[in-house]
């Protein structure tokens, strides 16, 4: 069965080629097979995603429609994150099984704290009758000015129209680190706690505290904007850790046509993992289990130094976790374009969250 990206190179991806010849493909920046696309229109740079939220599987059938909102709106963000990008604004396209006024006020509310937190507005979208799913259409501009990125005036979200600055998935090179933010298993750690279903492999002492931070991980993920707008012209290439550690390294390795080589021993680990007596199971969260929504990036080593600052100066934990390989310094043993190095670190069956 093919794969979500194996589907959109094979059918979706014909207006990545100028084959069509249409007037609108010299106007493509980025297209498909990145966190959003980058449009040229006029003298000005417009960014672009969308992303699909849908009931019993991006989030559980019965989550409150005030966690509902706030996590499908933090993803959608994300990938502007991603990019080094600024959202403004956002369409939604909302399906619902019934026209519940408590449920809609109590979604509606939770939308607008968030819309309002990150500076975004709602411009549009459409409404229909079916199983619950929420899609957001982001739409917003690259990032121009580096010292409003990198400092605690909110204006940064306002910046002027006039550069196709933005990162990408396929500017790693060989020699560039590889870099994390934040910490890594609490996104599937979150989703086991919520439904317990680690209950039939491990044993899970954690606190009060621990189970809020994780629930407020799963439904109200910080898409790292600051972070993302910090690394525009330092990092070489970027994603967010969305579907799992591994499979987002692979699509970095695949679209910049290099080889990545990690470190397990390396790799922050969410403190309520810790806990776990399972420790296959948390490396398994940690690699695989998606919904982490950090950043996940390479850089040149020569502005090591310059991550260190920007990190610091964003308030966002940063950890060196690997480094980039051209794929010809390897034997053809390996097979595959992400290796996984340190004591005991396997890689799990599953590389991460597969929609078929």
């Amino acid at each position: 069965m093919a794969s979500e990206f194996e589907i959109i190179e094979q059918y979706f991806s014909f207006s990545n080629s100028n084959a069509l010849g249409s007037a609108s493909a010299s106007s493509t920046v980025v297209g498909v097979g990145d966190d959003a696309a980058c449009l040229k229109v006029g003298s000005e740079h417009l960014l672009v995603a969308t992303d699909t939220l849908v009931s019993g599987v991006h989030f559980p059938a019965d989550a409150e429609p005030v966690d509902i909102a706030s996590r499908a709106l933090n993803v959608n963000l994300s990938d502007f994150a991603a990019m080094g990008a600024v959202p403004q604004w956002l369409t939604l396209a909302l399906t619902l099984p019934d026209n519940n006024e408590q449920w809609l006020s109590k979604f509606s509310a939770s939308l607008a704290r968030g819309c309002a937190k990150y500076g975004v507005s709602l411009v549009g979208g459409d409404t229909t009758r079916g199983p619950l799913t929420v899609t957001f259409t982001v739409m917003g501009v690259p990032i121009t000015a580096r010292t409003s990125a990198v400092n605690d005036d909110p204006s940064f979200t306002v910046p002027s129209l006039n550069s196709a600055n933005c990162l990408r998935r396929s500017g790693a090179q060989a020699g560039d680190e590889v870099w994390v933010s934040g910490s890594l298993g609490k996104g599937a750690a979150a989703l086991q706690m919520i439904t317990q279903n680690h209950t039939a492999r491990a044993s899970w002492p954690i606190t009060d505290r621990q189970r809020e931070n994780l629930h407020a991980a799963f439904y109200a993920p910080v898409p790292q904007l600051r972070l993302g707008s910090a690394l525009v012209g330092v990092a070489s290439a970027a994603i967010d850790v969305s579907d799992g550690l591994l499979a987002d390294a692979e699509h970095i390795a695949s679209q910049s046509k290099v080889m990545l080589e990690l470190n397990g021993d390396a790799l922050p680990m969410h403190p309520a993992l810790a806990s776990l007596s399972d420790t296959v199971l948390a490396r398994e969260w940690m690699l695989s289990g998606g919904d982490d929504y950090e950043l996940f990036f390479t850089v040149p080593e020569k502005d090591h130094n310059k991550v260190v600052m920007l990190a610091k100066t964003v308030g966002v934990t940063c950890t060196l976790i690997g480094k980039v390989f051209d794929p010809a310094e390897y034997d053809a043993q390996y097979g595959e374009r992400v290796i996984l190095n340190g004591d005991g670190w396997t890689k799990p069956n599953e590389k991460g969250f597969k929609h078929f």
